[in-house]
Parts: C-alpha cells; sequence; structure tokens
C-alpha cells in the first residue's frame, strides 16, 4: 500500500483572537516572532497582539550583539504599526566587560532607542501598562561615570490611557508637569526605581492633586525627593525606600499600608529629620529606619500589623518620643520587632503603655538572648497581656530582609541569667500564650524561657525549640526534665544559623 502523506493541521490559526492573544502573551518575544513565521493567519497574529513583552535576554550580550538585538526590535515594533498595546513590558541587563571601549555612546545610543519605543506606544497605541526596567552594570566601577543621563518623555505624565507605570531605569530623568495646568491622570499604579526627579516639589503635588484614581505609589531610591509630600484622598498603598530622605508627610482616609525603609545618616543632623502619617485607616505600618525627635502617627485605631526595626541615634527626649510612639500603635495585633527596637522601646525603667491588643508577637533574635536583652523582654513581655502566639528566634517569617538585620549586629555577651528570672517576673500573657516559637542558637536565656513556658503556660498546646546541632546533644535533656503538667507538644527543629 502506498503511503499516505500527512498533512499538518494549523489549529493555533482557528482559534479565536482573543485566545490566540491570550496564549501568545506568554512567549518571549523571540518565540513569538518564530511563530509568525508559521503561516499568514500567525504573522498577523503576532503583529496584533496586544501584549508586548521584551524580556528574558541573556545578560552576556556583548554590545554588538545588543546592537543587532535593538535593530530586530525596531524592525519589528516598524511592522506592527499602531496597532493597540494594552501591555508593554521591557527588562533588560547591559553588561560592559573591562577594557571596553565608547561606553557612553553606548548607553546613549540604548537609552534612546528604549525611550523612542516608550513614546510610540505611549502616543500613538493607547497603552495601559507600561513595565519598563532597563540597568547598566559595569565590570569596572569607574565606568558608572560614563552612564548617561536621559529625559524620560514627558508624554507619560499626559497619557490618558495609562493606568500603571513601573520605571527602573539608572539616570532617566523625570519631570511632572505643572499640577495647575495637567489634565488629569487615569494612574493607578506608579512605581518608580532608580531614577532622578528634576522637581520633586512639582512632582508630590502632580501624584496628590492630577492622580485621582492612584492606589499604589512605590519610590525606591529615587533622587531628587529629599521632601516628600503626599496627600491622596484614593492612595491605599505607599512604598519608600530612601537614602536621601529629610522629610515625609503622607495623608489619605482610604490608606491601608505603609512601607518606609529611611535610610539613616549619622553625618545628617537629625533634627532636620520629620515623619507625619495621617492615615486613620492604616492596617499594616513597615518602618526601618531611625526614631525621629519630629515624628507623629496620629492615632491609627485601625492598626492591625506592625513590622519595625529601628534605632535611636541622636534623639533628644527618647522618653517622650517612644511613649507618643507606643500610644500611636496601641491597637496593633500582630508586632514584629527585632532585638535593637525591643531595646529602644522596651528599655529598663521605661514602664510603656500595655499593648493590649498584641495577640501575635514575633522577636528576631539574630545572635542569643543576651544577658542585656533580658530586661527589654521582660518589660515587652509584661506590655502584651493577652498574647496568643510567640515567637523568639531568627525565624524566616521576619518580613525585614536579613541583609539589614544583619547591619545592626549583635552583642558579644551570651552569658545566662539566674535561672529563675523569668519566673520572677510575673508575666501575665503566660496564662493564655497557646503556640511558642524559641531559637537556642546559644547562652542559656532561651533554654530557661524554653523551661518556663513548658512548667507554667497552662494553656500552651505547642513549644517548637529550634537548636543548632551543637545545642542538641547537651541541653535538650534539660528540656525534657521540666516535667510539664499541662498537654503541651514539644517539637525540637534543628537549623545551621
Amino acid at each position: 500500500m502506498a503511503s499516505q502523506a500527512q498533512v499538518s493541521v494549523d489549529r493555533f490559526s482557528e482559534l479565536p483572537l482573543e485566545m490566540a492573544h491570550h496564549i501568545l502573551s506568554f512567549l518571549s518575544i523571540a518565540d513569538v516572532i518564530r511563530v509568525s513565521s508559521l503561516s499568514k493567519t500567525c504573522k498577523g497574529l503576532h503583529l496584533s497582539n496586544p501584549i508586548l513583552t521584551m524580556d528574558s535576554f541573556p545578560f552576556t550580550l556583548t554590545s554588538d550583539k545588543r546592537l543587532e538585538l535593538f535593530n530586530s526590535l525596531d524592525r519589528f515594533l516598524v511592522q506592527r504599526g499602531n496597532n493597540k498595546v494594552e501591555s508593554f513590558i521591557f527588562e533588560m541587563e547591559s553588561v560592559y566587560q573591562h577594557g571596553e571601549t565608547e561606553i557612553e555612546s553606548h548607553c546613549s545610543f540604548e537609552k534612546s532607542r528604549i525611550l523612542s519605543w516608550i513614546q510610540n506606544v505611549v502616543d500613538h497605541c493607547n497603552v495601559e501598562e507600561l513595565h519598563v526596567v532597563f540597568e547598566s552594570f559595569m565590570s569596572n566601577p569607574e565606568d558608572y561615570s560614563l552612564d548617561v543621563k536621559i529625559d524620560f518623555p514627558a508624554c507619560i505624565f499626559l497619557c490618558q490611557s495609562l493606568s500603571y507605570l513601573n520605571l527602573q531605569m539608572d539616570c532617566a530623568i523625570l519631570k511632572a508637569p505643572s499640577f495647575s495646568t495637567c489634565p488629569p491622570s487615569n494612574l493607578v499604579h506608579l512605581i518608580l526605581t532608580h531614577v532622578t526627579i528634576e522637581d520633586g516639589e512639582g512632582f508630590c503635588k502632580w501624584v496628590s492633586y492630577c492622580c485621582r484614581f492612584i492606589k499604589e505609589l512605590r519610590l525606591a531610591l529615587v533622587s531628587g525627593l529629599d521632601n516628600i509630600t503626599v496627600q491622596s484622598s484614593s492612595l491605599e498603598y505607599f512604598w519608600v525606600h530612601s537614602d536621601v530622605l529629610s522629610n515625609l508627610v503622607i495623608s489619605g482616609d482610604r490608606i491601608q499600608e505603609v512601607y518606609i525603609d529611611w535610610e539613616y545618616d549619622v553625618t545628617t543632623k537629625q533634627s532636620n529629620k520629620s515623619l507625619n502619617i495621617s492615615a486613620p485607616n492604616l492596617k499594616c505600618l513597615t518602618w526601618i529606619g531611625n526614631m525621629l525627635d519630629h515624628q507623629h502617627l496620629g492615632q491609627v485605631n485601625c492598626l492591625e500589623k506592625l513590622v519595625i526595626s529601628l534605632t535611636c541615634y541622636d534623639v533628644n527626649d527618647l522618653d517622650s518620643v517612644c511613649e507618643q510612639f507606643l500610644c500611636s500603635i496601641r491597637s496593633v495585633k500582630v508586632l514584629f520587632l527585632d532585638a535593637v527596637t525591643a531595646k529602644t522601646l522596651f528599655r529598663k525603667g521605661f514602664r510603656p503603655a500595655p499593648l493590649s491588643n498584641v495577640c501575635d508577637l514575633l522577636m528576631f533574635i539574630r545572635c542569643s538572648i543576651d544577658d542585656n536583652l533580658v530586661p527589654a523582654m521582660t518589660s515587652l513581655f509584661r506590655a502584651v497581656p493577652n498574647l496568643i502566639y510567640l515567637n523568639v528566634s531568627s525565624s524566616s517569617q521576619f518580613p525585614i530582609p536579613l541583609a539589614l538585620l544583619n547591619l545592626l549586629g549583635c552583642d558579644d555577651n551570651i552569658s545566662g541569667s539566674d535561672g529563675g528570672c523569668w519566673e520572677l517576673q510575673g508575666l501575665d500573657f503566660v496564662s493564655k500564650v497557646e503556640e511558642v516559637i524559641i531559637g537556642l542558637n546559644s547562652g542559656c536565656n532561651g533554654f530557661e524561657l524554653a523551661r518556663y513556658m513548658l512548667e507554667h503556660a497552662r494553656n500552651l498546646k505547642k513549644l517548637s525549640v529550634i537548636t543548632t546541632p551543637d545545642d542538641q546533644s547537651s541541653s535538650i535533656p534539660d528540656i525534657w526534665r521540666s516535667n510539664p503538667s499541662f498537654n503541651s507538644r514539644v517539637v525540637f527543629v534543628e537549623e545551621d544559623y
């Protein structure tokens, strides 16, 4: 029997347009271009696809290879014309090697090309989402001075179709138009990283008065924003990481979450810095940095979760500042803090007002429960009489990057206090706590705390003891000999710190 030739069926071309576009949206730009060669229908699909994703480029591309790539992308964008663009995503890392020449020229060329694509989709394609991440890496640190500053197209601030903007580009300069003449913006999400704002005050006014629908504002290491003042009736989430910030004012009735990573500069006078938050419906606050003489959180009566890592350099009236801060956060239910913060807010001799709503407490201990930390922990424990869950360890649950916490260091003193130090404190929460996690990486204060919990916590359901391999052999038997009189389950977890 003669063999019959098999005829392939192009089922992809038969799919509904929206479904075909949805499938193409998961492919890299290289794969989308390959698909376009399958048939005339596929070519039309790849040119009309409203989701443009240009990423996953090899970071090892040389300058010549990047030039070829940019020319190819240019041709593709010219071919697709002014077809609708719902989402434009571009991510790329340009790596310049030791001894490479004409770095300044290459940087200028690449950034100019990218900005021309952005201007095209903004001006002609009714783009709704714009996500651009372009970073230049120099093998020779001295070559970073050759990176080129370039003005970002002002049209993005005037684009009525744009609802999402995420921009990360070193040396990109943005200048917002005058808020008094600029039409209302439809931006909902604005994320800026490693860019430069030419007029910080004007930018803040533009956000406050023109971005009437904005819900999310993220500013990460943005130059030119020494002073941030944002007042918004629509903002729900505010996030800032800055090493140049002097004054921060955030105001809005709908704000639910605020994240502040304010790097402290010891060479700058603390008296020149201030923090003011007016967010009566705030539910989650994260603050990393240094306490300030001029800090006002207002009455955040809806606060549910607080994450703090705070030092107290150059604070004039620390007692007053701490008292005011603790009074502002008294409604919090879930509290995360590290050892340095505990020593600041709950130091020996300072009697804080109770945080009666706290039911979950996670205290990050990088090295040990040293003798200097015990008084602060005692004061903290007294302030949370209704605690249900306690975690005292170097747990990965702590929502602040470990690299930041490592900068704080830890005390060398890891000796233990008298074994009965916890029993003498009369801690009210012990009768209510149901689950406890204690890290025992060194010292014996932690072992005494674990034994105390096991013997006195009447409602304790589970005690998790995190140990290092060295601690396992010598100290665990002592905890077992505590002879608890309650039905508590003890779990031992071995981890390497």
